[in-house]
């Protein structure tokens, strides 16, 4: 079967130098410096942008904290802080309270 292939498993020496010639850089010393000035002419990456916001952010975090706090401080009436099951049940303004009442008194 080797015989219908007209391609050979072997070397070709003339076709890997002419690759080798083709492919080689020929400019390293060229290349590496378009590179170097390439990075250091680049802007921040978004690693330092994120890093310049690091204590605006830490401000406004905390003034958001506090404000949240004191909201949840100030939002409670003594009315509110006062009521208890107890309450709501001797008040008789909420519906079926006379029925809790009554279970409780009927067991003695």
């Amino acid at each position: 079967m080797s015989d219908l292939s007209p391609f050979s498993a072997s070397r070709d020496e003339e076709l890997g130098g002419l690759l080798r010639d083709a492919l080689a850089p020929h400019h390293d010393a060229a290349f590496v410096t378009r590179v170097r000035a390439r990075l250091t002419s680049q802007q921040n990456g978004w690693e330092e942008d994120l890093a310049r916001w690091f204590w605006q952010g830490l401000a406004a975090a905390s003034v958001a904290i506090a404000a949240v706090g004191y909201a949840m401080a100030t939002s409670a009436t003594p009315q509110q802080g006062e009521a208890s099951v107890a309450i709501e049940l001797l008040n008789g303004t909420r519906p079926g309270a006379e029925v809790i009442l009554a279970s409780f008194s009927v067991g003695r």
